[in-house]
């Protein structure tokens, strides 16, 4: 735990080309600014290139969203922001105010894994 999903609306060829470099710049990031193992970051990438708006307008944009157990803050939420901003222009050349990512706390008893939940 921490999970991420990703949705994003740039044809397919490109996100595939694109999605490595991507994964290797943010997901190491998710994990240092959580104080989270990264071998316990959990990823899902979407393409979406069809069913994506953002101002009734089809251009580039990504929906995200980010669930943990604890480390959901302003001040982490603010770097993995920025630092999310930073990913999607550099490697989709979406603009940083083309994209949503939400933010989502949990509890340790409502997150299984293992066989077992994060509690026990």
């Amino acid at each position: 735990m921490p999970s991420l999903v990703v949705e994003i609306n740039i044809n397919r060829s490109q996100f595939e080309e694109k999605l490595g470099p991507f994964a290797e710049e943010f997901v190491p990031k998710v994990a240092e600014i959580l104080s989270k193992p990264k071998n316990l970051v959990l990823c899902t990438f979407r393409n979406n290139f069809m069913g994506m708006l953002m101002d009734n307008d089809p251009a580039p944009c990504a929906l995200a969203e980010i669930t943990c157990i604890g480390g959901i803050n302003l001040e982490n939420n603010t770097k993995l922001s920025e630092a999310f901003a930073a990913a999607l222009q550099t490697h989709f050349g979406i603009p940083k105010e083309r994209y949503f990512l939400t933010f989502r706390d949990i509890s340790a008893e409502n997150c299984g894994w293992g066989g077992k939940t994060f509690a026990n």
